[in-house]
């Protein structure tokens, strides 16, 4: 009896062990750990748990355009050309960047046109008063009249200095007047990180024979810009 007793006493508390871990929750059982004076048994020497040492993870980002200023949530179509799409194109003044804007045409005769005016579904190029654009938020579209004289400001900024712009078709809603019935342009400048300048020549020609009109239309394009930032 002196022989059995210990050995029954060992059995209970193995049960009682076991009906407790099964109440456990696993997240639980992983910290918990249970020791008796009567089943001590000697220190593991396995070494699975060893710790490891990871080879080091680099992350590196590319500096991401300047972010749009329109609302994310914006229930239009929207398309967006970036610096890096048209700086592969033929652009000597900012209307070019809209050349390949879906569903928009631009009535640009020849370079260097002043009555550069947009289109799209649903209007013509002599409404120009159904069109809305936009240079960092400063209007530059000319509502003094509605008709192909009356073009936005283009030569308020420069075509380099553009770094996104983002084409909003209609109709309008209460984020912009009326005139946004067609389409809304938004073009958002870039702003310099460091000192930079800049200057750039262009020339070019253009033959034109049409409608009795049967010459050679030459010019030059002359740009220079110094940006810095400071602080």
């Amino acid at each position: 009896m002196s022989t059995l007793l210990p050995r029954a006493r060992r059995r209970s508390r193995h049960r009682a062990l076991a009906r407790a871990r099964a109440c456990l929750p696993l997240s639980l059982m992983a910290h918990v750990t249970w020791s008796f004076a009567a089943d001590a048994q000697p220190a593991s020497t396995d070494t699975t748990n060893a710790d490891t040492t990871l080879a080091p993870v680099v992350v590196s980002a590319q500096a991401a355009p300047r972010a749009s200023s329109l609302d994310p949530n914006l229930p239009a179509n929207v398309s967006t050309f970036t610096a890096d799409q048209f700086d592969n194109w033929n652009v000597t003044s900012a209307e070019d960047v809209l050349k390949y804007a879906p569903n928009m045409a631009v009535r640009k005769r020849f370079i260097g046109d002043l009555n550069s005016t947009i289109a799209v579904r649903g209007t013509s190029n002599s409404q120009t008063a159904r069109g809305l654009v936009y240079a960092d938020g400063l209007l530059l579209s000319n509502f003094l009249g509605n008709t192909w004289t009356y073009a936005p400001r283009w030569s308020m900024i420069f075509a380099d200095d553009i770094e996104r712009t983002d084409v909003i078709y209609g109709p309008y809603s209460a984020l912009y007047p009326g005139n946004s019935i067609g389409a809304t342009v938004s073009i958002t400048t870039r702003m310099p990180t460091k000192f930079e300048a800049d200057a750039k020549v262009q020339a070019f020609t253009q033959h034109f024979d049409l409608f009795g009109v049967n010459r050679n239309f030459n010019g030059t394009n002359t740009t220079a810009t110094v940006g810095d930032k400071i602080g």
